[in-house]
């Protein structure tokens, strides 16, 4: 059984996120974009992504805003 410890700590990753690069966008507005930046192996069905792929997607996500402004 995985650690339930984790899905708040990444929903708070997640969150942080999401309020500090993209707060105009609803929920899964937000999904499909950080989805985007995830490997090409989880591009087509990122349902099987474990948390850790997320938050490699958010990393990328944020090096990519931060290069922007």
């Amino acid at each position: 059984m995985r650690n339930p410890d984790r899905i708040f700590a990444f929903c708070e990753y997640f969150a942080a996120t999401w309020e500090a690069y993209c707060p105009d966008l609803r929920f899964w507005q937000f999904v499909l974009v950080v989805a985007g930046y995830m490997d090409s192996n989880f591009k087509n069905d990122p349902f099987y992504a474990e948390e850790k792929d997320w938050e490699k997607a958010l990393d990328r996500m944020t090096a990519y805003y931060e290069s922007k402004s």
